[in-house]
């Protein structure tokens, strides 16, 4: 899957081979998006995405904004977004 976290001002992130995104909708409701999930239009609540690409996991802090999902490619409309200083396997 393609992930990819899009600001104003700029793409922040464009991750190729993601494995699963986790994030939380406008709602509350947390969801799972895997490879081969039904398309989806959903708002997102502000707070983290967690992704795994074939490398490690990573976490993006973020606006709320708007989730499109097409075919293995999830877009994230943002007003702002920050990486983590430490990636998720990084903590202790």
């Amino acid at each position: 899957m393609i992930l990819r976290i899009i600001t104003p001002d700029k793409e922040e992130i464009n991750a190729q081979s993601v494995n699963f995104v986790h994030l939380r909708l406008a709602d509350g409701n947390p969801i799972s998006i895997y490879p081969g999930h039904i398309r989806l239009m959903g708002l997102i609540k502000e707070g983290s995405v967690q992704f795994s690409d074939d490398q490690k996991n990573h976490q993006v802090s973020v606006s709320d904004g708007l989730l499109l999902v097409d075919q293995d490619e999830i877009s994230c409309h943002v007003n702002w977004a920050r990486r983590k200083k430490n990636d998720l396997d990084d903590r202790k």
